[in-house]
């Protein structure tokens, strides 16, 4: 019981110095060495993000292109989406031939995605693959990641 109240207490103490104004001196609660750590200014809250996987791909285009998947949400409280609540978001591959390959949704149903004509198709996929779908956080500097730019360019090296 003494060690429930000790939590108790501690927890307390830490709620009171972490919501202190801004500016207001950190009180260490007489527990030496015991600092909050966190970020000083509000943050904004997580992007919304869809997970799921392909049931199979759609029809090709007319020119052999494939640009559409049908899908299921997958993971905790995840449910279809409605209709175009995923256009402009970023799909990322996680699993498969394919893994870490980046769309842009066009348009989506509550089972389908149809991604923007990229240069490859979504060729390669296959049942089971797993997704994610990101909004993008357009007020976001976009940078190359380390990843784009340690790879090597065509017709070099």
């Amino acid at each position: 019981m003494r060690t429930l109240t000790a939590f108790v207490v501690a927890g307390a103490l830490l709620g009171l110095a972490h919501n202190a104004p801004a500016g207001a001196p950190r009180p260490n609660a007489g527990i030496d060495g015991l600092r909050l750590a966190g970020h000083g200014d509000p943050v904004n809250p997580a992007l919304r993000r869809f997970t799921g996987v392909v049931v199979k791909l759609g029809n090709p285009e007319e020119g052999g292109a494939i640009r559409s998947i049908q899908i299921e949400p997958i993971g905790p409280r995840m449910v279809a989406p409605p209709i175009n609540e995923l256009r402009g978001w970023r799909l990322t591959v996680l699993s498969g031939a394919r893994f870490a390959s980046v769309f842009v949704v066009q348009s989506n149903t509550a089972t389908e995605i149809t991604v923007q004509a990229p240069d490859t198709g979504l060729e390669g996929l296959t049942s089971k693959d797993v997704f994610v779908v990101e909004e993008i956080d357009t007020s976001a500097p976009v940078e190359p990641s380390a990843r784009t730019r340690d790879v090597a360019k065509p017709g070099r090296g």
